[in-house]
């Protein structure tokens, strides 16, 4: 449910440079703010925990679910930097 209703999305033809980072982080927070309110919204109905995700980056993992939508590996980059503790 929650891959069908949030999506990343960024301006067509963008390109990741030094220049335009800000474009991409201010999409990515945009993201997260659609992403936490369509939680929210979620956690306002009975049977929760049968239609929230795991936290973790198996395939139908939350973790994944994000490092799919966030392109150029992202939040894989992040986490990959984050060593064994996968915080």
């Amino acid at each position: 449910m929650l891959k069908t209703a949030v999506h990343f999305s960024l301006p067509r033809g963008y390109i990741p440079t030094e220049q335009n980072v800000g474009t991409f982080l201010n999409q990515l927070l945009v993201y997260k703010e659609k992403l936490i309110r369509a939680i929210e919204f979620l956690l306002l109905h009975p049977d929760t925990d049968a239609a929230l995700p795991a936290c973790d980056s198996k395939p139908l993992g939350f973790l994944r679910l994000i490092s799919d939508e966030v392109p150029f590996e992202f939040i894989q980059r992040m986490m990959n930097a984050d060593g064994p503790t996968k915080k």
